[in-house]
C-alpha cells in the first residue's frame, strides 16, 4: 500500500470569564488521507477522509477490509476498486468540491452501511453483494451491465437509481424506494422469494421484473412497465398505487394480485419493410421494388384491419381487407409509380394509421423494372460498340 498520510486536528480554543480561564478541545476529526494504491491486502485501522483530488484505487486480486467501527468519508474523492472491498463498518459517499465517486470493476461486500448522499455516485461495473444497508439519499447508483445482490435492504430516498444495459439486481432483502427507481437498457429485476421491494414514488422499467417474493406498490407509487413483469406462482403483488402497462408491455400473473387493477395503453402501428432512408430520414423505395406494411395493434377487439395504397396521383390503387392474427396483419405491394405514396391502415374503430414512402427512378437489379433495365442498358452498350466498329472499319 502506498499512502501519504496528512494530518489530524483537534480544535483548541480559550477565552477569559471574569478570573477564569476557560479551555475547550474538540474531538479529533478524521484523518485526511492522501491518493492511495492498494497493492497487498490491507486492514483500514482508523476512520479517514477522502477528499476532492484524493484517489484511493484497489488493485486487482486485493482486498480492502473496513472493519466494524471504522468510516470512510469520501467527500469529493474517488474510489476505484478493481479488487474486493470487504466493508463491515460505514462508508460516507458525498459531495465535496465535486461529486464524490466510487467506481467499482471488482466486488465490493457489505456487511456494514454505505451512505450515498447528495452528489453521491457509485458506479457498478462489478459485483455488489449487500447484506448490510445501503441508503442513497439524494445521490444516483448506477448498475450498468453488472449485478446487485441484495439480500439486506437499500433505502432509495429521492435519489436515482439506475439499473442498465444488461444490468441484473437480485433482491431477496428489502428495497424501500421513495426516489426514481429506473430499470432501463435490458435490466433485468429479479424479486427471490423472501425479497420485498416497496415502492411510495416512481418505478420506471423498461426491462422485464420476475417477482417470487412480495411487491408492495403503495397508495402513493407509480410503476411504469415497458416491457415484461411476471408475478409468478409464489408471488404477491399488493397494488394501492398505479401500474401501467405502456403499448404492448404485459403483466402475466400466477400468482396472488390484490387492489386497484393494471391499466393497459393501447396503441395502433404500422411500420414499412424494405426500402432505405435518404438524408432527411424519409423512408425511399426504387421503383419497382416491393414493399411490406405491418399493421399491429393490442386491442383484443379489433379482428381485421383495411390496407389502402395511395398512388402519387392520390388513387387508391390496392385495397385489401386482412384478418389480424396475433394483433399483426400485413400487405405488400409492387411500387410502380415514381413519386410520394401513402399506405394506410385503417383498424375499424377510428384508428388509421398512415406511413409516407418516396420512391425514386434508382432501380435495383433484383426488381422486375430493374431486370428490363439491365437488359435494356447491356443491349444499348452492345449496340453502340457494333456501331462504333462498323464506322471504324468504313474509315480503314
Amino acid at each position: 500500500m502506498t499512502q501519504i498520510p496528512r494530518f489530524a486536528i483537534i480544535a483548541f480554543t480559550a477565552f477569559t470569564l471574569g478570573a477564569f480561564a476557560i479551555f475547550l478541545l474538540f474531538p479529533a476529526q478524521p484523518a485526511e488521507a492522501a491518493s492511495m494504491t492498494f497493492t497487498t491486502d490491507t486492514t483500514i485501522t482508523a476512520d479517514q477522509t477522502i477528499v476532492f483530488g484524493d484517489l484511493w484505487k484497489v488493485n486487482p486480486g486485493v482486498k480492502l477490509t473496513i472493519p466494524a467501527g471504522v468510516t470512510i468519508h469520501n467527500i469529493g474523492g474517488a474510489i476505484n476498486n478493481f479488487g474486493t472491498i470487504n466493508n463491515n463498518g460505514s462508508i460516507g459517499n458525498t459531495l465535496g468540491i465535486s461529486d464524490g465517486i466510487i467506481n467499482n470493476f471488482g466486488t465490493i461486500n457489505n456487511n456494514g452501511s454505505i451512505g450515498n448522499s447528495f452528489g453521491g455516485k457509485i458506479n457498478n461495473s462489478g459485483t455488489i453483494r449487500n447484506a448490510g444497508t445501503i441508503s442513497n439519499p439524494g445521490g444516483q447508483i448506477l448498475n450498468s451491465g453488472a449485478i446487485i445482490i441484495n439480500s439486506g435492504t437499500i433505502f432509495d430516498s429521492s435519489g436515482i437509481f439506475f439499473n442498465t444495459s444488461g444490468g441484473t439486481i437480485n433482491n431477496s432483502g428489502t428495497i424501500n424506494n421513495s426516489g426514481a427507481f429506473l430499470n432501463a437498457g435490458g435490466g433485468t429485476i429479479n424479486n427471490r422469494l423472501n425479497g420485498t421491494i416497496n415502492n411510495t414514488d416512481a418505478i420506471n422499467s423498461s426491462g422485464p421484473i420476475s417477482n417470487n417474493g412480495t411487491i408492495n406498490n403503495k397508495p402513493s407509487g407509480t410503476i411504469i412497465n415497458h416491457s415484461t413483469i411476471e408475478n409468478n406462482d409464489v408471488g404477491t403483488i399488493n397494488n394501492d398505487g398505479a401500474i401501467d402497462n405502456q403499448c404492448y408491455a404485459t403483466l402475466i400473473n400466477n400468482g396472488t394480485f390484490t387492489g386497484n387493477s393494471v391499466s393497459q395503453e393501447i396503441c395502433h402501428d404500422l411500420n414499412l419493410v424494405g426500402g432505405g432512408s435518404d438524408e432527411n430520414g424519409n423512408t425511399v423505395f426504387d421503383l419497382g421494388q416491393e414493399s411490406t406494411a405491418v399493421a399491429k395493434t393490442n386491442d383484443a377487439s379489433v379482428t381485421e384491419v383495411t390496407f389502402r395504397w395511395i398512388d402519387p396521383s392520390a388513387n387508391i390503387v390496392q385495397t385489401e381487407i386482412l384478418s389480424m392474427t396475433l394483433g399483426s396483419a400485413k400487405s405488400t405491394f409492387t411500387l410502380d409509380e415514381v413519386g410520394t405514396w401513402i399506405v394506410e391502415a385503417d383498424f375499424g374503430n377510428g384508428e388509421v394509421v398512415q406511413q409516407t414512402l418516396n420512391v425514386d427512378f434508382l432501380v435495383t437489379p433484383e426488381s422486375p423494372i430493374g431486370m428490363v433495365a439491365l437488359m435494356a442498358s447491356s443491349f444499348l452498350a452492345l449496340g453502340g460498340f457494333m456501331f462504333w466498329k462498323t464506322r471504324s472499319k468504313v474509315h480503314d
